[in-house]
């Protein structure tokens, strides 16, 4: 995944990151049922970088 903050004015990127993720699936409505949603989580850290975030 890529992760990128840029500037309103000028559209300087300020921090720019990426990293691998493992995806989650998750279906609100039950198995079987629309919609199916795949899911990571992620905090950004200036210092250490992107780093995953455990939804439990």
């Amino acid at each position: 995944m890529r992760f990128q903050v840029t500037r309103p004015a000028g559209g300087r990127s300020v921090y720019d990151r990426t990293t691998q993720v493992t995806l989650r699936k998750y279906t609100p409505n039950g198995e079987g049922c629309s919609p199916t949603v795949w899911q990571a989580g992620l905090r950004a850290d200036p210092g250490e970088g992107l780093l995953p975030v455990d939804r439990g």
